[in-house]
């Protein structure tokens, strides 16, 4: 996509402002900082009941390594949006692998750390070689 690698503060939902305002500003982290942070997703998942999306974001969630970097930057995701009840739109990027998609998931706020795909940009395919 063009524009990959800018950084911008534009999400799904206010969420990318809000780790903004709440680490950054009000718990003095730096941006490297936040960044570390964010690799915990590399446990445990997201639960559709919780917040409306449901998977894990690396294939093995039970080990903290750097995996959901590398998965971000190299391997293909896809752009699902659905609508889910009592939480509106949400927009998912499933792994896709085998032309399929596969059950790991990034968020929106998470694909914008690296790429720009929202704020002007439509993308629906990031990272990685599309086989």
């Amino acid at each position: 996509c063009a524009g990959q690698g800018e950084r911008h503060v534009s999400a799904e939902s206010t969420s990318s402002m809000d780790v903004e305002r709440a680490f950054v500003e009000e718990l003095g982290f730096t941006h490297r900082e936040v960044v570390a942070l964010i690799g915990a997703h590399v446990l445990g998942k997201a639960s559709k009941v919780h917040s409306g999306y449901d998977g894990a974001w690396v294939q093995r969630n039970d080990r903290f390594t750097n995996d959901y970097y590398v998965d971000m930057l190299h391997v293909p995701w896809q752009r699902d949006t659905e609508t889910v009840e009592p939480f509106g739109e949400r927009t998912t990027w499933h792994r896709f692998e085998g032309m399929r998609n596969m059950p790991e998931i990034m968020l929106q706020a998470d694909v914008d750390l690296a790429f720009q795909t929202t704020g002007g940009w439509f993308c629906s395919r990031i990272g990685g070689e599309f086989v």
